[in-house]
């Protein structure tokens, strides 16, 4: 969640500090995404086409009582590494575990069908 954060790798991810948020008011979370994985330089890779995005976020409810509303849900970063800064707002009080996925694959030399390629970042809110 930060630039000098832990960082996480596979479905294990990484979970950011407790928040604390207010029903119907946006909160603002921030998050921190780096493509460091190694690539053999001998291996050809050909581009798919136009561009697309190289890291990707989805967020997902993952638990909690009631609707929350991620803007944007998704979100393409075309760097290799930076920020993406997201407004979640909820409808109900109560205690929320929510999961943002980050993939690479955008990138050439990869696909949804990897399992290298991706982890999970998990964040417990309790609204108010």
């Amino acid at each position: 969640f930060k630039a000098d954060g832990p960082s996480g790798r596979g479905p294990v991810g990484v979970e950011s500090a407790p928040m604390q948020a207010t029903v119907g008011t946006p909160l603002s979370v921030t998050i921190w995404m780096k493509d460091d994985s190694k690539r053999d330089q001998e291996i050809e890779v050909k581009e798919r086409g136009p561009a697309r995005a190289s890291m990707n976020v989805n967020w997902y409810k993952h638990s909690g009582p009631g609707p929350v509303t991620f803007n944007p849900q998704k979100f393409g970063l075309m760097e290799l590494e930076g920020a993406a800064t997201f407004a979640i707002t909820f409808a109900e009080p109560g205690t929320y575990m929510l999961r943002a996925r980050v993939d690479n694959f955008g990138r050439p030399d990869t696909s949804a069908g990897n399992q290298c390629c991706w982890t999970n970042g998990y964040l417990r809110v309790t609204v108010k």
